[in-house]
């Protein structure tokens, strides 16, 4: 609701408040030990005072057993939290290999795209990366069908499509400006960390609305 009412505000402010809003959420399993929820119960009056009860055996049987008393069935209630933590582990263990499938594309895209070695775009870079961060940023060349985009999260690289050695100064400006916004922001951390609550939380709709629209911004 906070993001939609920023909508005319900068991205960045809409990124930072998905962002922490989701981390918050992360926490909240770990911090309930220690914030433990208190709730109050309705007391019988007769439970504060002693009551003397008369206790008569039942009777017998013919076989001269005495008949067994029914216990109250707790064993289905566990049965059913047993299962549920068997779907939320399923769950967060097709997201995990999820992000892992991810991971494994994103590596081999970087084995495939070799580095820009085109002079106009390291001109730019050179231009404009020290200027935001002090971590070298390596350009690589990526098949035509790969958007433009950032990876890395020691080891920034940017990816730029083929048809990008035509483009002229003002397009390679914007497009690396963009770029080096999201190392600045250490959006490829983040973008881990998200899906790690999205492993948590899969079940939740929202949450997974807030992740698309913060990997958007």
């Amino acid at each position: 609701a906070v993001s939609w009412l920023l909508r005319h505000r900068a991205a960045a402010l809409r990124h930072f408040v998905l962002f922490t809003s989701l981390a918050a959420a992360a926490l909240v399993p770990a911090a309930t030990p220690w914030f433990p929820v208190s709730v109050a119960s309705t007391r019988d009056p007769l439970s504060e005072s002693t009551v003397s009860v008369a206790v008569t055996s039942p009777p017998r049987g013919p076989s001269g057993l005495q008949p067994q008393v029914a216990q109250p069935a707790v064993e289905g209630a566990g049965n059913g939290t047993r299962w549920l933590a068997w779907v939320w582990m399923l769950g967060t263990a097709l997201v995990l290999m999820r992000l892992a499938r991810e991971g494994v594309a994103l590596s081999r895209l970087r084995r495939r795209s070799p580095a820009l070695d085109d002079e106009r775009w390291q001109r730019c870079l050179a231009d404009l990366a020290p200027s935001v961060l002090r971590r070298r940023v390596t350009l690589r060349m990526a098949p035509m069908d790969v958007p433009i985009m950032s990876f890395g999260l020691w080891c920034q690289q940017i990816f730029v499509p083929e048809p990008a050695r035509d483009w002229g100064d003002t397009q390679r400006r914007s497009v690396l400006c963009h770029e080096l916004a999201h190392i600045v922001r250490r959006d490829s951390l983040r973008f881990a960390a998200l899906e790690l609550v999205r492993a948590l939380y899969w079940w939740h709709p929202l949450v997974w609305m807030a992740i698309s629209e913060a990997r958007f911004q």
